[in-house]
């Protein structure tokens, strides 16, 4: 940020193992440098002079090529050329050698409270819980530390977010620093809130919605669903009037024995109105039920009903997007990131990759599926630096731990990012020395002939 204007330059660029990466601030997108670009903007930014008639490499021609299209270098009338609207990103003392500087993306439990008490949070989150909770000036501080490294996004959490007066300070705060503000919330807004959050800075919104009327009111409230329809007509009607600055919708269902039925109802819900649907396993954390965990084989046949109903041609020709970020072995449309570095292979999960998760009073945590495991929770990022957060003994361990069987599947980082460590961990496993025991049960590979 210009200490003199308060304006937040539209590109940063901070050193990694492979190179760096180039941020864009405006469209929340990074690109990957090789070790020669990062040399030459960093030289460039630092003031020595190049003219485009001198330059001979053909890759580096190409390089200031793709930036002069995006408006980040400028060339003048003799040849020079010239760059503004950036930052170099001070790096750490150490550049790690295996893994990201730093996140792209913080997941913040602004609460553990909720308007509700749904009996599968994995939150444990209720209305009457008592929690310690940060300032609104110790949020602003923290969001600073994340967007002098360079963070793009940052989405609230909960618990329910929308409940803390406070919140819309802190989306304000998050917008000031440039980053994509997202939402996840339950839908059940209050009047007073659902007229404002709407113009509130916020550009995407995750709203829960766990299949028709009846499944959803068993698992969260009675009327609960009702209130999740009126939230996405409010939205949709905004979109309609605001067709150049829409906002963006994932439905989000959390799927378990008790609602796997309904995700095609689901579906032609985001259809309906355009939105995009994400389905998440339920995970044995928090309140929920161990009896609605999903069998290894019932996940088997939730992933194949997920992709034939990508593969329907109503669903497919109305353009949402369907995701299933765990173990979508049915899907062969992955792209091939076998040549990226890691974690953008398709190795990893976004914990302590390209993400980092934050508690309600600043405490860092390995994941949020975790929260409520002391030997994943670090430091308060209050109190230290990200880089120190972000490296600290507690995350190494997590981040570390080796994954049995996953190396030589051969769905591994095609279709599948490997078994995911918290639900390893919430399922009885342990992380002993440097390798992470136990089993998934959402891996399905062995039942594939």
């Amino acid at each position: 940020m210009d200490s003199k204007t308060n304006k937040i330059p539209r590109f940063a660029f901070r050193k990694e193992y492979f190179g760096g990466l180039l941020l864009d601030f405006q469209n929340t997108i990074y690109e990957l440098l090789t070790s020669q670009e990062f040399r030459f903007l960093e030289k460039l930014i630092a003031g020595n002079k190049f003219f485009l008639q001198d330059l001979k490499d053909s890759k580096l021609k190409e390089f200031i090529e793709k930036l002069r299209q995006k408006n980040i270098i400028k060339v003048d009338p003799r040849g020079e050329l010239l760059i503004d609207d950036i930052r170099k990103i001070p790096p750490p003392e150490e550049i790690p050698n295996e893994y990201l500087s730093a996140p792209l993306k913080a997941y913040d439990t602004y609460t553990r409270k909720c308007n509700l008490a749904c009996r599968h949070c994995y939150a444990s989150a209720n209305p009457n819980l008592i929690e310690k909770r940060r300032t609104i000036s110790q949020t602003k501080t923290i969001m600073k530390k994340f967007y002098e490294v360079g963070v793009l996004e940052w989405n609230f959490t909960g618990g329910e977010p929308t409940i803390i007066t406070d919140l819309l300070k802190a989306i304000k705060i998050a917008v000031s620093f440039g980053m994509k503000v997202s939402l996840n919330t339950n839908g059940c807004w209050n009047s007073k809130i659902s007229n404002i959050i709407l113009e509130s800075g916020v550009k995407e919104f995750i709203i829960s919605l766990d299949g028709r009327e009846k499944t959803h009111d068993n698992k969260r409230d009675s009327g609960t669903f009702k209130r999740v329809i009126k939230t996405l007509d409010q939205i949709y009607k905004y979109n309609q009037n605001n067709f150049n600055n829409k906002l963006k919708v994932i439905l989000n269902m959390t799927a378990g024995k008790d609602n796997i039925r309904d995700i095609e109802y689901v579906t032609y819900l985001g259809v309906k109105y355009g939105y995009d649907v994400k389905f998440v396993p339920l995970k044995p954390a928090g309140r929920a039920f161990k009896n609605f965990i999903l069998s290894t084989r019932d996940y088997k046949e939730f992933a194949k009903k997920v992709q034939q109903l990508r593969e329907n041609p109503k669903i497919k020709d109305s353009g949402i997007n369907i995701f299933l970020n765990h173990k979508d072995l049915f899907n062969s449309q992955y792209p091939d990131r076998s040549n990226l570095p890691y974690p953008f292979n398709y190795s990893q999960c976004t914990a302590l990759t390209t993400a980092m998760d934050i508690l309600p009073d600043g405490r860092v945590v390995a994941c949020s599926f975790l929260m409520d495991k002391p030997e994943f929770i670090g430091p308060n990022i209050l109190d230290v630096s990200l880089y120190d957060a972000w490296r600290h003994p507690k995350m190494e361990r997590f981040r570390r731990a080796q994954r049995q069987g996953c190396i030589n599947c051969k769905f591994y980082m095609k279709r599948c990012r490997g078994v995911c460590r918290a639900t390893v961990l919430l399922s009885g496993g342990k992380i002993q020395g440097k390798k992470l025991t136990g089993n998934d049960p959402y891996c399905f590979k062995d039942l594939l002939s």
